[in-house]
């Protein structure tokens, strides 16, 4: 299995938690997350 690195930015919401953006994929993107240091964004990427 290979391993891969990306940049992940945080944007915290005005109701609470967080949404990940993965800027180098296009359309990762995920919300409603409680904790940036407590993210899995395996099925985002996966597709």
């Amino acid at each position: 299995m290979k391993t891969l690195t990306y940049r992940v930015l945080f944007s915290k919401e005005i109701e609470g938690g967080y949404t990940a953006i993965v800027p180098s994929l296009a359309r990762c993107v995920a919300g409603g997350i409680g904790s940036p240091h407590k993210v899995y964004l395996g099925s985002a990427i996966r597709g």
